[in-house]
C-alpha cells in the first residue's frame, strides 16, 4: 500500500451537542469557527429525524431512507475536509458514517446527511496540520480525498 499523505495530529475537542441540535450542521459550523480545515471525529449519543444514504455505483447516486422516532447513536464516525466544487470553489465537507438502534434493538446504519440530536450527542473532534481535500473521481462518481 503507498501512504500518499501522512498527517500529524495537531489538537483535539469535545463538542457536546444538545436536543434539537443537528449533526453535520454543528460539525461543519464549529469546524468554520474554529479555522479547521481537516480532522477525523467520532461520537455517541441519541438521536431522531435521521437521514443516511447507501451509495450505488452503478448510478453513481444514494439511496436514503429517514428514520423519524427515537433511537441511541451506537457510533457515529467520519472526516472534515475541503471539498473541490465544480465552480473551482472549496467548502468545508464533513463525510460521516454512522450506526444506530431503535427500542427493538435493530441495528441501522450508513452515509448520513443529517440527525437531530434527542438527548445530547457527544463528539470528538482530532484535528490535523494542514488540510484534506476532496476532488471529484470519475470513476465511482464521488469527491474522494486527493494529494492535494
Amino acid at each position: 500500500m503507498k501512504i500518499q499523505k501522512r498527517i500529524r495530529v495537531h489538537e483535539s475537542f469535545v463538542l457536546a451537542l444538545h436536543v434539537g441540535d443537528k449533526i453535520q450542521e454543528s460539525l461543519v459550523s464549529f469546524c468554520k469557527e474554529q479555522g479547521i480545515r481537516a480532522a477525523s471525529y467520532s461520537g455517541i449519543g441519541a438521536v431522531r429525524n435521521v437521514e443516511i444514504g447507501q451509495y450505488d455505483g452503478n448510478i453513481k447516486s444514494y439511496r436514503t431512507k429517514s428514520f423519524t422516532k427515537t433511537y441511541e447513536l451506537s457510533s457515529l464516525t467520519g472526516n472534515i475536509a475541503l471539498a473541490h466544487q465544480d465552480d473551482g470553489r472549496e467548502e468545508l465537507f464533513a463525510h460521516t458514517h454512522v450506526t444506530f438502534t431503535d427500542e427493538e434493538f435493530r441495528v441501522y446504519g450508513g452515509h448520513l446527511f443529517e440527525a437531530e440530536v434527542y438527548a445530547v450527542a457527544e463528539l470528538f473532534i482530532h484535528c490535523f496540520e494542514g488540510d484534506l481535500h476532496r476532488r471529484m473521481d470519475e470513476v465511482t462518481g464521488l469527491r474522494i480525498l486527493s494529494k492535494a
